[in-house]
């Protein structure tokens, strides 16, 4: 599982990274990974039940990599 974009917003609520940290361990997936949106760029939440990517890769099985940053490069590109 692959949570990409913004759990909070701009990081309000009472407990959001707890809260979202509490679904993840309800989720039946073996991995877990959360990659920040613009919202939590400043953030650095831990998770007990999930791995949090913030300009760090993880492989999976020997097979997949996935780099995970909350950030995008500047410039001209056709997915603005």
């Amino acid at each position: 599982f692959i949570h990409c974009g913004d759990i909070t917003n701009y990081g309000r609520g009472l407990n959001p990274f707890e809260d979202f940290d509490q679904w993840l361990n309800e989720i039946p997936f073996r991995y877990k990974l959360i990659i920040a949106g613009n919202h939590e760029m400043t953030l650095n939440p831990s998770f007990q039940n999930g791995i949090f990517l913030k300009n760090q890769s993880i492989i999976i099985d020997d097979y997949l990599h996935i780099y995970g940053a909350s950030w995008r490069p500047i410039g001209q590109s056709k997915w603005l």
